[in-house]
């Protein structure tokens, strides 16, 4: 119970977090950029919460069976898919190459491993993961950045900024709608959900970047 608590708390936090990334600006911010930001890194934290939870779920539950022998081939293949989703591509074959090993080893090897933060990546330009790359550039291109990138080219001013941002927001609300909603305490998002909506901050992140840059450079033109 309540495990199943914590989850529901996060998840109404994440739901909310991403009503606010969508939404009208608070008050207090001096732009469109600081509520931007503070709205993507409130929205980090029941994510990773959330994250950090399934991995420690799906391990307890295969640990479990790996204890009884009743890891099965099937059940394996059922646990490994969600890890695929919240571990980098290093850290999955680090995983995938300690389940033969004794239980003991098992254990060791899962609890030295921590879910994977897109987001946290793409903010700090720390990101080095294939898989996550792929999800960022699909995230991007759906959402529409490429087109709010060249709205800004050649647009200087801080009205000029806030327009595309908050363009940027209005994307981030239509294709996280499924995910505002506020959760039922039976609701469970999975593993694939989480991905994508870590990709989806994290190409928030990366259009902030580049936003930045063309901005520096229209000040340089004008």
């Amino acid at each position: 119970m309540e495990k199943s608590f914590s989850r529901f708390q996060h998840q109404s936090g994440l739901a909310a977090r991403l009503r606010e990334l969508g939404g009208e600006s608070h008050p207090g911010f001096l732009n469109q950029k600081d509520f931007f930001i503070s709205a993507l890194r409130a929205a980090e934290e029941p994510l990773a919460a959330l994250q950090r939870e399934s991995y420690r779920e799906a391990c307890e539950r295969f640990l479990d069976k790996l204890g009884k022998g009743r890891a099965t081939p099937e059940f394996v293949a059922e646990f490994k898919d969600p890890l695929d989703k919240l571990l980098s591509g290093k850290d999955f074959a680090l995983m995938e190459g300690g389940l033969p090993g004794s239980p003991e080893v098992v254990r060791g090897r899962l609890a030295s491993l921590r879910p994977l933060s897109i987001a946290e990546g793409e903010r700090t330009g720390t990101l080095r993961d294939s898989g996550a790359e792929r999800l960022v550039a699909e995230a991007y291109r759906r959402l529409g950045f490429d087109s709010i990138e060249r709205e800004l080219a050649g647009r200087a001013g801080d009205a000029a900024y806030d327009a595309v941002l908050l363009k940027a927001r209005r994307s981030v609300a239509d294709y996280c709608r499924m995910y505002q909603a506020p959760p039922s305490p039976e609701d469970t998002l999975p593993a694939f959900s989480l991905s994508r909506i870590d990709a989806v901050l994290g190409a928030c992140y990366r259009l902030l970047s580049r936003l930045r840059m063309i901005s520096w450079e229209n000040t340089q033109r004008f």
